[in-house]
């Protein structure tokens, strides 16, 4: 190649695909900004086309973006051909190796070491028990479903329906006592008026206590057995909601 040429060839790329589906310069031909170099010399790599141009650059020589690899490989850099990536905890690029005159892409694969291990483990748990708050949260808040006569409807259980739920509980359990069957109003999730007796109060806010006491228990057991666990795989899967069935 001298100074001043424009490198620039009209015939078409031709490539062949290696394991991974990505394309690969083969001999002969071009090469372009996606293809990978080394260093020869100095085992410099990657080297990108754009590296080699800026290096040549100052001694007045240019390039096309798809020039001849034959002419790439004369300043002294080697096509590396990509390789399928493997499966495995941690793979990173290794030093290309060269296989029968052609530069070959590398991998080396290893396990987790302890420490990558225990900051995954700690993600892990914080992640599972910021789910089970989140899960917890929406529970009290869309509540629990509930059927009177003919009509279901939703109780909410977040700390101000439980004062209220209290409240029912408590002067319908009255009412009862002395015989009064004067209907009370209910309030659901749905904004929805419903009109209950004084036992229907009573069973209601009963069920809905036992809820969140059971959404309570789900909770704390769900967050002792994502405290306790060692491994990823040992923290609980949970349940998109802690209201009994």
């Amino acid at each position: 190649m001298t100074e001043e040429s424009n490198i620039v060839a009209e015939d078409e790329v031709i490539t062949q695909t290696a394991g991974d589906g990505s394309e690969v310069i083969i001999p002969n031909e071009k090469v372009g900004v996606n293809t990978l170099f080394i260093e020869v010399a100095t085992g410099l790599y990657p080297v990108s086309l754009y590296m080699i141009i800026e290096k040549f650059k100052p001694m007045n020589m240019s390039f096309s973006m798809t020039p001849p690899r034959v002419d790439i490989e004369n300043l002294g850099y080697g096509v590396v051909m990509p390789m399928q990536r493997p499966e495995g905890n941690v793979v990173t690029e290794g030093v290309p190796k060269l296989v029968n005159g052609q530069w070959e892409q590398t991998w080396v694969v290893r396990d987790y070491n302890e420490s990558e291990l225990a900051a995954q483990l700690e993600y892990a748990k914080i992640t599972a028990n910021d789910n089970i708050m989140a899960v917890r949260n929406d529970d009290f808040q869309l509540g629990m479903t509930y059927t009177v006569g003919d009509k279901t409807f939703n109780v909410q259980l977040r700390v101000e329906d439980r004062v209220n739920l209290m409240g029912m509980y408590i002067i319908g359990k009255e009412m009862v006592e002395a015989n009064i069957e004067q209907l009370e109003e209910f309030r659901s999730f749905e904004n929805e008026s419903i009109m209950l007796t004084p036992q229907q109060s009573v069973d209601l806010a009963k069920a809905a206590m036992a809820a969140v006491k059971a959404i309570y228990k789900t909770t704390w057991t769900l967050k002792d057995q994502v405290d306790a666990a060692t491994t990823v795989a040992a923290i609980p899967v949970i349940p998109s909601t802690f209201i009994p069935a």
